[in-house]
C-alpha cells in the first residue's frame, strides 16, 4: 500500500474496518484529577490532546506515562484508570 503524505493513514484503515465510535466527553481537566471509563463500552481510545497525565491497568508493572498526542486504545473492557498520579 502506498501513500501520499497528504492521506491519513489511521483514516483509511479504520474506515476499511468499518469502525463506528461515540464521542462520550472532552473533559479539560486541571490540578489533581482521575477519569474511570470502565463499562462504557467494550473499546475504547483516549487521545492526550495536551499535558500529560498516566495510564493505570492491572497488566502493567507500574503506570504509563502519557504526554500529548499519545493515543490508546483499551481493549474488551480492561479496567484502566487515567489520572495524575504514578
Amino acid at each position: 500500500m502506498s501513500h501520499s503524505p497528504k492521506e491519513d493513514v489511521l483514516s483509511e484503515f479504520l474506515t476499511k474496518l468499518n469502525i463506528s465510535a461515540k464521542v462520550f466527553g472532552l473533559p479539560s481537566v486541571c490540578g489533581e484529577w482521575q477519569i474511570n471509563t470502565n463499562g462504557v463500552s467494550p473499546m475504547q481510545f483516549h487521545l492526550v490532546a495536551r499535558g500529560s497525565c498516566y495510564l493505570h491497568m492491572h497488566h502493567l508493572d507500574a503506570p504509563m506515562p502519557l504526554r500529548a498526542g499519545d493515543l490508546i486504545a483499551v481493549m474488551h473492557g480492561d479496567w484502566h484508570v487515567l489520572n495524575t498520579s504514578s
